[in-house]
């Protein structure tokens, strides 16, 4: 009996050990470390021990093998054991993430910067502090400072005075508004952003790299300039004394500035020295039909004044400035802001209406007229030198030449004697455009004013004897400005227009000029 109760310890301690074996085996405990999945030896002789409020084990025959039963399958999570019942100092996980002993165990952290480890913990009681890393980034530096590659930042936002200064102070902005600017390269206008006044950023999108257009513009300055008879990138050949004149590279504002110096020099070099064999360039000067600013009394007023000589100084002019380079000019005998009287075709002569003093448009009408005055004036001379003598007073003058016909000397051979037929005029006393005495009275004078009056009253009267002589017929202003105009040579007087037509009338009338009188009844003029 009791052999067989040791056998039946013996069959279970057995039993016991090889239901643990897989569980005590190298890799079961490198895997588990939880002390509810690991077994201890306490446990295998407890499972060993004999129970008592257990039922009795089966009997086994002495010739009967042992039975082997399989092991127990445990089934293992993937999530880390759970750490209750442990201190944080043994503890391996922090959440799901297994700490790192550098981070937090070993109460330091490395810089960044000079990778120096600072203590984060009081020396004193271990708890955290701050302070040793607020002294050690206060006198932290790298061991070799690089400076960090260049950003772009923005500009920082200017106020309204500075953008405006900054437009004003651009050599190409010939005119700026609040939402535009005109450039002074090509001409034309460029709208600025609507949400703020005076943003130059799509300016500066527009605004050509610096010397684009100066090659061009010194190109056709030389290609206009009589006295440049070759011109290449480099030098300009002088049409007066024939010498190559080297020119700067066209990079500043002053690249004509060497050429008219050298003209200047030539031409009094030219004027002062003798004519000899070698330079008989002095000798057909006069008589350069492309010159014909020789004359006296034109020559004063045929260069522009100096304050308005330089382009790029007038750019950067505000009204004041643009005021005074008007009121200098000696053509102009009235400044308004935005109108000037014209002492040579005495008419005003409208400026821009978005600015004030602009010269522009001056500056277009001022070589118009000075072109005009030019060639009366090169007639004239014409005249003078072809004729010997005067004809008297009281003759009658010749008739015009071919030549002189296509310069629309017809007004006095066929207006002319109707004219001393029909007003109260006398051959003895002309008219006053008319009172010189050369062959120069069958020209019409329609550069004054009363030069014009006399052509209205005159183109009146013709219109009067001819076509409107039918009682039924009226004659209106506009009928009457396109008879003056169409009789006009192109490009060679200012154009009549209604208001002059009315005031013409107005004069002719007022004055009584004549036999008869002009009447305006609304647009129709009459003859009474």
């Amino acid at each position: 009996m009791l052999n067989i109760v040791i056998l039946a310890i013996l069959h279970d301690h057995l039993l016991c050990f090889s239901a643990c074996r897989p569980l005590l085996s190298p890799h079961s405990r490198s895997t588990s470390r939880s002390p509810v999945d690991a077994v201890t030896p306490n446990d295998a002789v407890e499972r060993a021990t004999p129970r008592r409020d257990h039922s009795p084990p089966p009997r086994l025959e002495a010739n009967t093998p042992p039975v082997n039963t399989p092991p127990p399958t445990i089934k293992r999570s993937d999530s880390p054991p759970p750490t209750l019942g442990k201190r944080p100092q043994d503890r391996k996980y922090r959440g799901d993430r297994p700490i790192q002993p550098s981070e937090y165990e070993s109460g330091r952290v490395i810089c960044e910067t000079c990778s120096t480890s600072v203590s984060f913990r009081d020396e004193n009681n271990g708890e955290f502090t701050l302070k040793h890393w607020d002294a050690h980034r206060m006198t932290c530096s790298e061991p070799n400072p690089t400076p960090p590659p260049p950003t772009k930042r923005r500009r920082a936002k200017r106020t309204e005075d500075e953008r405006i200064d900054y437009l004003r102070n651009d050599p190409y902005v010939a005119q700026f508004e609040a939402y535009r600017v005109l450039c002074a390269s090509c001409d034309k206008w460029i709208r600025l952003r609507p949400n703020s006044t005076y943003c130059s950023i799509p300016w500066d999108a527009h605004q050509p790299p610096k010397n684009t257009y100066a090659l061009e513009q010194r190109n056709a300055a030389f290609s206009k300039d009589p006295d440049v008879r070759k011109f290449d990138a480099e030098r300009v050949l002088c049409a007066i004394c024939d010498c190559w004149v080297p020119v700067p590279v066209p990079d500043d504002r002053n690249l004509l500035g060497s050429t008219p110096n050298h003209h200047h020099s030539s031409a009094n070099q030219g004027a002062n020295s003798p004519s000899t064999s070698s330079q008989p360039q002095p000798q057909p000067q006069p008589q350069q039909p492309r010159r014909p600013t020789d004359s006296p009394p034109v020559q004063p007023s045929s260069q522009p004044p100096p304050s308005s000589t330089p382009a790029h100084e007038s750019r950067r002019r505000n009204a004041e400035q643009r005021a005074a380079t008007l009121r200098a000019d000696a053509l102009i005998l009235s400044v308004e802001p935005n109108r000037v009287f014209c002492s040579l075709c005495q008419k005003w002569v409208q400026l821009r209406q978005d600015s004030s003093f602009c010269a522009y448009p001056w500056l277009q009408h001022r070589g118009k007229c000075l072109m005009r005055s030019q060639k009366r004036a090169q007639k004239e001379r014409e005249q003078r030198h072809s004729t010997s003598a005067p004809y008297p007073v009281h003759a009658h003058p010749p008739r015009p030449r071919a030549d002189e016909d296509a310069e629309g000397s017809w007004d006095e051979d066929v207006v002319g004697p109707r004219v001393s037929g029909s007003v109260s005029f006398t051959p003895a006393q002309p008219p006053p455009p008319r009172t010189s005495s050369s062959s120069t009275s069958s020209y019409v004078d329609l550069d004054s004013p009363d030069g014009r009056l006399s052509h209205i009253h005159t183109s009146l009267i013709h219109l009067f004897r001819t076509t409107y002589s039918v009682p039924d017929t009226d004659l209106t202003v506009a009928a009457l400005v396109g008879f003056l105009n169409a009789g006009m040579p192109e490009d060679r007087w200012e154009e009549f227009d209604l208001r002059e037509g009315r005031a013409g009338r107005w004069c002719l009338g007022s004055r009584g000029r004549g036999e008869r009188r002009v009447e305006l009844e609304g647009d129709i003029v009459r003859w009474r």
